[in-house]
């Protein structure tokens, strides 16, 4: 009796469980209504180069009934040093379209193009998220020096006209191998703000796009162009021809486009040499640590023996070590106090066009767990540094959230460690920064003439430098002109430039002691970075004019009270004109 009672109940169960399934596959599921429509394009028409600035424009259209107010968000999370989760808040009304473009680094983007990563876009709207858009697109690495991205600009009519006309690859054995990787791009959907850093070589516009091309557009061009881009206005039947300019320029060396946050690393190192954080000398930490053995071990051990209390010593022991690490962390709250501290390392280099390229790294010590944000005002590019080791509990919970805005960038480092250091890198392009122009003749290694300060900054502890040659100024105010007479030689040294007897005259008078060591103090890595030594008697040497100024050019703010820091180094290369065969000098 009791196992046919068994049998049955078994058998109900199963009747009901087949019944629960069942009902599950007769249910459908409705999906949730999306309120907008997504479109991402990564870089041009999805090819891009991993060594440069990636734009992802996401355009974002209202297709419900009603306005639509939420944030597209892009998460970027492939184990790599640029990881973070890239929002940007959106209001729409009913039908309206908007584009978003977030700038991120093309190492990023090109390990997100993997499927089995975590990167995707998606519309976030309150506390529900939507479909998941995954990183689609070709990037470039490792390039031949005969390679070419060439991004064709204009309507879908002309351009297929011109990628028609596209020579095919050369067959002979003795030919240039070359790729030419090309890309259509309408013109609404061109980044306007920066093409300088976007790894492109070649541009074919159109000639009906190149009469309606924006001012901003045209002067990145002019800009781009000068650093050694080809720029090409393509009419209807001249597309032959323009593809054979190209080639003609591929055949020679592609230009070296460097890496646009090249000094990501350094700077970064520079700004954690906060030096209020230093570390106690090691004599005294020897000391107070064999201080501790002696006192935790055969001290505490002789002391219960003689008290007859040895089996005291399994409580007194782990007291005394929770006591000792106790006191170590109220003296280093003490020592680091409780407001964050944060210093700033910036390279200004003056482009000679009245504009500056920006780079800055900020590092902030925070003194208690939580989330603390750094906000950058204007068109900053930002990049957190260091986060890559902080693993975060689920893909979509990045432990870097980058705000993006038109007139502010934020960087909020979420669930920070207490006292634990972060790094955020920002660069931006300066306008109307002004520049140093200098006339300036060069005969059998002595340089004479002029140097003028055009730019908004006060310059101190100002160095005029060519080779090992180092003039020195106090002080170089706006609008103040000096006259330049130094003597350049070649570098013969196989030390360090800045650990010789004239390379020690390029730093700021307060840092010449012996007993400091220099090797890696901020100062000298920043100097490291702009100043080139080398010297050719054969040709015109140029001319380093290097100075500091006391205020960022950058001004991100905290969230949390702190003490801040700050140094900047302005940094202009001059051209010097050889006086045996011309007269005169340049700017």
């Amino acid at each position: 009796m009791r196992g046919r009672k068994r049998s049955r109940q078994f058998t109900w169960i199963g009747v009901l469980m087949l019944l629960f399934v069942w009902s599950s596959w007769q249910v459908p599921v409705r999906a949730a209504f999306e309120p907008v429509e997504l479109k991402v394009s990564v870089g041009f028409d999805g090819i891009f180069n991993w060594d440069s600035i990636v734009p992802i424009t996401v355009t974002v259209k209202n297709v419900s009934d009603q306005a639509a107010e939420g944030d597209v968000v892009l998460h970027l999370q492939n184990s790599s040093q640029f990881d973070g989760t890239y929002i940007n808040h959106v209001q729409l009304q009913k039908g309206e379209s908007k584009r978003v473009t977030f700038r991120v680094h093309g190492q990023a983007v090109g390990q997100a193009v993997n499927q089995v990563r975590n990167s995707y876009v998606q519309w976030v709207q309150g506390d529900v998220s939507g479909v998941k858009y995954p990183i689609e697109g070709h990037g470039i690495s490792g390039r031949g020096e005969h390679d070419r991205i060439v991004v064709v600009l204009g309507n879908d009519t002309d351009t297929k006209a011109i990628l028609k006309a596209k020579p095919l690859p050369p067959k002979k054995d003795n030919a240039i191998p070359m790729e030419l990787s090309t890309a259509a791009v309408p013109l609404e959907m061109m980044p306007t703000e920066r093409i300088l850093d976007t790894g492109i070589d070649v541009l074919m516009v159109t000639k009906e796009t190149a009469a309606r091309l924006p001012v901003s557009l045209q002067k990145e061009i002019d800009l781009w162009t000068k650093a050694g881009g080809q720029y090409l206005i393509v009419g209807s039947g001249s597309e032959a021809t323009a593809w054979e300019a190209v080639v003609k320029r591929a055949s020679q060396p592609a230009v070296g486009w460097t890496d646009p946050v090249g000094n990501f690393y350094r700077l970064s190192e520079a700004a954690s040499k906060i030096r209020s954080l230093t570390l106690p000398d090691v004599p005294l930490a020897a000391l107070l640590f064999t201080g501790y053995i002696v006192l935790i071990g055969p001290l505490v051990f002789y002391i219960m023996k003689k008290r007859n209390a040895r089996e005291w010593n399994w409580l007194l022991i782990p007291v005394l070590a929770l006591g000792v690490t106790g006191a170590v962390y109220m003296y280093g709250r003490w020592q680091h106090g409780d407001q964050v501290k944060m210093q700033s390392a910036s390279l200004v280099n003056l482009l000679g066009n009245g504009d500056a390229n920006v780079e800055q790294a900020t590092t902030f010590f925070v003194p208690h767990g939580g989330d603390y944000t750094l906000s950058y005002p204007g068109q900053a590019d930002v990049f957190a540094v260091g986060e890559r080791n902080n693993t975060p509990r689920r893909p979509e919970e990045g432990n870097v959230i980058i705000g993006v805005q038109p007139d502010r960038k934020s960087v909020q480092f979420h669930q920070a460690d207490f006292w634990s250091m972060h790094t955020v890198y920002a660069q931006q392009r300066e306008a109307a920064a002004g520049t140093i122009s200098g006339e300036l003749e060069a005969r059998n290694h002595q340089i004479t003439g002029t140097i003028r300060n055009n730019t908004k900054y006060t310059l101190k502890d100002v160095r005029i430098a060519s080779g090992k040659g180092v003039q020195e100024v106090a002080k170089l105010a706006p609008g103040e002109a000096i006259q330049v007479k130094l003597t350049a030689a070649a570098v013969g040294e196989d030390r360090p430039f800045l650990q010789t007897d004239a390379g020690k005259r390029l730093l700021p008078v307060h840092m010449r002691t012996e007993e400091q060591d220099m090797t890696r103090s901020p100062e000298v890595q920043l100097l490291e970075m702009a100043y080139n030594q080398s010297f050719n008697p054969d040709v015109a040497p140029d001319v380093y004019v290097l100075g500091w100024i006391e205020e960022p050019v950058l001004k991100p703010s905290m969230s949390a009270a702190h003490e801040s820091t700050n140094l900047t180094l302005v940094n202009a290369k001059l051209t010097t004109v050889k006086q045996e065969t011309m007269k005169g000098g340049i700017k």
